[in-house]
């Protein structure tokens, strides 16, 4: 089973269709995802080699878009540095002549997306410590080389669609460099997911993606975040709120053992 197409917003327009070709080598046969600053498609090269190929959605030379391009060239560099099962594959950093848009061609992981996976059903407990053990092997082949990925969590984990695949990393565009600075005093990542000093916008180890990993681990154990009272669907917080839940003492996790039932 693979990841079904997104639902589109009304007025949302695809940089490319079905059958377009892109860097002059790329079919594409589909949208199969859509980000803060990117699109992400299934293509094929000519020999039929399905890929994931990501595209900058702005086209103007602005701030903005500089800023996009320096984090997918970063995300790119990277995976072509750090080869690891639990990473995807990098295949080319190029841009298309035609749109002059810059393109990262990746490894085509067929599966879900881990939330849709945490969605669908309950995880067993011997899939949990599979994905658990292949993400934080991944994350140790990134900081081995003294790289943060800085975004753990469900969207960005894609699980393989046979009981023989690995889960993979996914998304690796705020990774930084351990002790650079990250040219921003504003918290970047996801705020239910971020550790206490990353949302203080202070200098972050690799701890910050254990801590990351933490909160998606008991979202597979439990079935909801850590911040969700049994129960109930709260997770419309206020990013004021996240915050304070992250940071503070006052805020106790309910303990797993209270929703664990349905393990044997």
């Amino acid at each position: 089973m693979t990841e079904p197409i997104p639902r589109l917003p009304e007025g949302f327009t695809p940089l490319f269709e079905p059958a377009e070709i892109v860097g002059g080598r790329y079919e594409v046969v589909r949208l199969i995802g859509r980000g803060g600053f990117s699109q992400v498609y299934e293509v094929r090269d000519a020999e039929g080699h399905p890929f994931a190929l990501k595209v900058l959605s702005l086209a103007k030379a602005d701030e903005n878009e500089r800023k996009d391009a320096r984090r997918l060239v970063r995300e790119g560099r990277v995976l072509a540095q750090v080869r690891h099962p639990n990473l995807v594959r990098y295949e080319r950093l190029d841009v298309d002549p035609e749109t002059s848009r810059l393109y990262l061609v990746l490894e085509l992981v067929e599966g879900m997306t881990l939330r849709r996976v945490i969605h669908e059903r309950r995880l067993g407990l011997l899939e949990i410590l599979d994905i658990g053990i292949g993400v934080a092997a991944g994350l140790g082949a990134l900081h081995e080389q003294a790289l943060i990925h800085r975004d753990i969590k469900p969207e960005n984990l894609m699980v393989g669609s046979s009981s023989s695949s690995t889960v993979k990393i996914l998304d690796l565009g705020l990774i930084k460099a351990q002790g650079v600075s990250q040219g921003t005093t504003r918290p970047l990542g996801t705020y239910l997911y971020m550790s206490p000093e990353a949302l203080n916008s202070q200098d972050v180890t690799p701890s910050a993606d254990v801590y990351s990993l933490g909160h998606t681990l008991y979202e597979m154990c439990a079935g909801e975040h850590a911040f969700t009272e049994a129960g109930h669907d709260n997770l419309g917080l206020a990013q004021a709120e996240v915050i304070v839940k992250h940071v503070t003492d006052r805020f106790v996790v309910c303990p797993l053992s209270e929703r664990l039932d349905h393990f044997p």
